[in-house]
């Protein structure tokens, strides 16, 4: 486990990756219209290369780490499923399904998964990548049932998932990593290369968010109300209820590292795609992006 001031000072270079983000969106290097193409690039071929190469040194005791944190992932995101509508009923509902939806799909694999392999490195990272199975089935079918109603097909919505390159990447990275296949030289120096821009690239891409988003009315009643639930109390039951349950350290401090990241980079988009409060959504994302920065190391301090 990594000291508190060697986290920070993890968490200081990804600021200024940030702010390098910030800086090229200014500059209108990253802009609204290629940035998807970016987002896109760092989900299906960079982190999918990241966690792949994250399973060469697997062992049985890493695959007992990882079902448990495989357990507690689908309890934490089955419990913001059922109860987290509650802390958002006196809201507009244009507004609270958004909040709902923000608060269950965070942004636990585009950011947490970067700033957990740069804590706890290549077993964080396939600890990370068993978490985000649950988050990425919660995300394709409840989390997008939150914004509309409609009938889901579920034949399309599991060849969805299954095609997904990150689960892809966990499946042939653990059958790789089991049966301890050597891969030639120049295929282990190439995903150590792409994986080594996972989070440089993720930061300056949320810097780009950062500095799109307008300052206006920033802190209003909705994104306090959202601040409060997704960024302090569910990443302080968290901590407490696998302390007490004396989960393995490890496991606690990338679960509490996956509960303080912020609102998905894709709520302002799917906010507008089922309008529904689109300048909520942005601020939602501004916010709990600069917060995620302070609140990890400060959660993980106690772990």
């Amino acid at each position: 486990m990594a000291t508190f001031f060697e986290m920070l000072s993890i968490q200081l270079v990804l600021i200024i990756y940030v702010l390098a983000g910030v800086l090229a969106y200014k500059k209108g290097m990253i802009t609204d219209q290629n940035r998807p193409g970016l987002i896109k690039l760092i989900v299906e071929i960079l982190v999918p290369a990241l966690i792949f190469k994250s399973f060469f040194n697997i062992t049985w005791d890493i695959i007992a780490l990882s079902f448990q944190t495989l357990i507690i992932a689908t309890v934490i995101y089955t419990t913001i499923t059922l109860v987290g509508g509650y802390f958002y009923r006196d809201l507009p509902e244009k507004q609270a399904k958004i909040l709902h939806y923000a608060t269950l799909c965070n942004s636990a694999g585009f950011a947490g998964l970067p700033i957990v392999t740069s804590l706890f490195g290549e077993l964080g990272s396939i600890l990370a990548a068993v978490y985000l199975i649950p988050h990425r089935i919660f995300t394709y079918t409840i989390g997008i049932s939150l914004l509309v109603k409609q009938e889901k097909d579920l034949k399309t919505t599991l060849l969805s998932f299954i095609k997904n390159p990150m689960i892809l990447a966990v499946f042939f990275g653990l059958i790789m990593g089991l049966s301890q296949i050597q891969l030639p030289t120049f295929i282990v120096n190439s995903l150590n290369g792409l994986s080594g821009t996972v989070t440089p690239l993720s930061m300056v891409a949320i810097g780009s968010i950062i500095g799109s988003v307008k300052m206006e009315a920033l802190f209003e009643k909705a994104v306090l109300r959202f601040v409060w639930v997704r960024m302090l109390f569910i990443p302080l039951i968290v901590l407490m209820v696998l302390k007490v349950m004396h989960v393995d350290q490890q496991v606690v401090g990338m679960c509490v590292v996956m509960a303080t990241m912020p609102a998905g980079a894709t709520t302002p988009i799917l906010a507008a795609k089922y309008d529904l409060d689109v300048a909520l959504a942005s601020k939602l994302t501004f916010v709990s992006i600069i917060l995620s920065l302070f609140l990890s190391p400060a959660f993980l301090a106690f772990v």
